[in-house]
């Protein structure tokens, strides 16, 4: 075993640290899980595999049968909570974002919208998302003089509450991108609480000091169409 690896099974002596293959016996790949140890020795005893993970897929550990799998943090989850079911509108959301984590303090339970907030930049009904941040997107248009307006549009979706969407333009906004990543991050930080949704991370740019947040709220609307005056 490397130094390295005992140095860290030293320093976390109730976590195991599992190597795992892949289902497709075409990866030869493998991945280590870290478990909480009091799972592991319960858990030992079945035939885990990582399933998934083919393009940008996430690869999950699982047990059982592939077409109804029984997933490691799911398993992990019930176990150190007095094997309770997870109700049918939540599921297990890995606070750190990092699926091979499985150890209870990287594990909670949520709804699915609380999932989706805490997860990587997604993709639209537009297609991929085409901006580094979450919740922006581009948006190229034609003015009726010909010209060609490029703008970045940041788009929230919460469970619960309508749609709210706003447009940065490049000819208002000397970064237009960065403007739409900080409008989700506070719309986001306004309809979730516990700070469970994953915010954009953005530097100092160089609209910060002229930045009026009323002028921007003018043209924020909800899937209702409506503006928002919030």
């Amino acid at each position: 075993m490397p130094t390295e690896q005992k140095k860290r099974i030293k320093r976390e002596p109730e976590i195991a640290h599992v190597e795992m293959r892949y289902w497709d016996r075409r990866r030869v790949d493998r991945r280590v899980v870290k478990v909480d140890r009091v799972v592991w020795e319960r858990a030992s005893k079945y035939a885990w595999f990582l399933l998934g993970g083919s393009g940008k897929g996430k690869a999950y550990c699982c047990t059982g049968d592939i077409h109804a799998p029984v997933y490691l943090h799911r398993y992990a989850w019930q176990m150190l909570h007095g094997n309770v079911e997870i109700p049918k509108d939540m599921c297990i959301d890995h606070i750190s974002g990092n699926i091979f984590d499985c150890t209870c303090d990287n594990l909670r339970c949520v709804t699915y919208s609380e999932n989706r907030m805490n997860s990587e930049k997604g993709i639209y009904k537009r297609g991929p998302c085409t901006s580094e941040h979450k919740g922006v997107w581009k948006r190229t248009h034609k003015r009726k003089s010909g010209e060609i307006v490029t703008s970045y549009v940041g788009e929230v979706h919460v469970q619960g509450h309508p749609k709210r969407t706003t447009s940065f333009s490049a000819t208002k906004y000397a970064d237009p991108e960065r403007e739409a990543a900080l409008w989700y991050n506070r719309q986001v930080s306004e309809l979730v609480s516990g700070g469970i949704a994953r915010l954009n991370q953005v530097g100092v740019g160089p609209d910060d000091d002229n930045r009026d947040d009323s002028s921007e709220n003018q043209h924020t609307t909800t899937d209702e169409g409506t503006q928002s005056d919030t």
